[in-house]
Formats: structure tokens, sequence, C-alpha cells
């Protein structure tokens, strides 16, 4: 299911071979993390074994996924109009899905609640898919932020995406709280900062390197990720005798 986002990428100018990429990897990276973890691999595997290495493995390359379309979210929408006819096309594809499947089962399988069925007729009000009300947020307020960050200097730009990343990521993380609601992740407000992101780096561009170093990169990221899980979970079995 397309986004708002890559329908006006995609309007608005050439198509890009390495966002289409990027959007396609992401897209196998979603299916991964669902199997791991909706599928119930994460749980079945036994705690430091070498099936559990490599599941939590998978799993750490995979986390990006969604953030890498937050980000190009941000990188399409920040030099692009945002429709409203986009916005609805998307909401009905939603919809059809969450309310569809849950007449089905009303009809053929289970019992469905009246509230249950309210949940499903208004998917965003509901969260029934948390990215994708997150995601209406972002796109109702996209025109808004283009304009407040097309008035910062590059350099202005760049302290706040340094802020965001230290408020939202690295503050939780070293405290092991969340202050401020970022949900690890399943928020408004993460895919808010990562759309500024998006836009940063497309008002800003990185220098350009071969693809190589860009891959190796994210494998070191990947295998820094791993080696972090395992060692907590050492730490903690050795203190209290369980697994994280």
């Amino acid at each position: 299911m397309d986004t708002a986002a890559e329908k006006q990428g995609s309007d608005a100018g050439r198509r890009s071979a390495g966002l289409d990429l990027l959007r396609i990897v992401s897209m196998l990276l979603v299916v991964v993390l669902h199997l791991l973890g909706r599928g119930g691999v994460l749980e079945s595997v036994r705690p430091f074994s070498a099936n559990y290495a490599l599941a939590w493995g998978f799993e750490t390359a995979a986390y990006c996924a969604v953030d890498c379309y937050a980000i190009l979210t941000g990188f399409l929408l920040s030099r692009s109009r945002c429709r409203s006819g986009n916005l609805l096309g998307l909401w009905l594809q939603v919809f059809f899905y969450s309310a569809g499947i849950t007449v089905f089962f009303a009809l053929f399988r289970e019992t469905v609640t009246p509230f249950r069925l309210l949940q499903a007729f208004f998917p965003v009000t509901f969260t029934q898919y948390w990215y994708f009300t997150a995601y209406f947020a972002v796109y109702c307020l996209a025109p808004f932020f283009n304009r407040l960050l097309d008035a910062l200097s590059p350099e202005a730009f760049l302290r706040l995406v340094w802020t965001l990343f230290l408020l939202l990521s690295v503050l939780p993380a070293a405290s092991g709280a969340d202050p401020f609601v970022a949900a690890r992740g399943y928020s408004f407000l993460w895919l808010a900062a990562l759309y500024c992101l998006g836009a940063y780096l497309r008002s800003v561009p990185p220098r350009t390197r071969p693809a190589r170093v860009w891959l190796l990169g994210y494998m070191l990221c990947s295998a820094a990720g791993l080696a972090f899980r395992l060692a907590e979970e050492r730490l903690e079995f050795s203190r209290t005798g369980a697994a994280v």
C-alpha cells in the first residue's frame, strides 16, 4: 500500500531508484519484524542459544524499517504539496480493510461487540493501526512543519535534529524511562521527529559515499545493537536469574 508521501514524491518529479530500493527493502524488513514478533519466533527460541542470537540478529537488523518509512515521508513531503485527496484515498484503503475484515469475522467466525465494530469503522480515532494514525497526524501538519523548517538556517536545522535525537532517543535509553512519551518509536511524536530528519536530509544532503560504505555502516550498527542486547540479557540473567 503506497503512502500519500510516496505518491507526492512520484508527482513531484523523476523517481529515484535509490529511494524505491529503500522502500522495497523497508517493506521486506517490516515483514521480517512481524514474522519474528507476531509470528512468535522470538518467544519460542531458547535464550542464549545460537538460534536465539540469530533471531535477535534479524530483529535488530530489521528494527529500522519503520523509521526508514518515516524519514522518507519527511524527505518527500518537505518539497511537495500535501493534497487532501491523497490522504483521503489512503484513509479509504485503511477503512476498507479495517471494516471489511471485522465485518467478515462477524458474519462467519466470531461475535463482534458493537464497540469493536465502532473501532473498525474509525481506524484513526481508535488507533487500529498505530502507524497510520501517527502518519495521519504528521501528514495533516506537514504544511506547517514545512513552513517552520524552511525558516531555519542549515545550522539551526541541524541543532533541531540533534536536540530531537537527544530528547527522544539518547535520554530515554540512558534513563530507562520514557519522559516525553515517545513510546519506543510507536508514536506521532517519533514520526514527527523523523519527518524533520528526512526534511533535513533533503535540504542538506549528506556527503556522497559509495553504497558499500553505507551498507557497512548499517551492518556495524546492527551488530552493535545485537551485541548490546545480548550483553544486557547476560547481565540481567546473572543478576536475577531471568532473561530480559
